[in-house]
């Protein structure tokens, strides 16, 4: 089981960092942090 933790996930780099962890079926849970909380759940819904 690998969990990923992903900081400043709702701008740029860690989006996109984000993005790619949650499209590789190789983790059981991603988290993702970031300053704003509504831009944060916008980018977890996406995934």
């Amino acid at each position: 089981m690998k969990i990923e933790i992903v900081t400043g996930s709702s701008k740029e780099i860690g989006r996109a960092i984000a993005l790619t962890f949650a499209k590789s079926k190789g983790y059981s849970g991603l988290v993702l942090n970031g300053r704003k909380m509504d831009e944060v759940r916008e980018e977890a819904d996406k995934g």
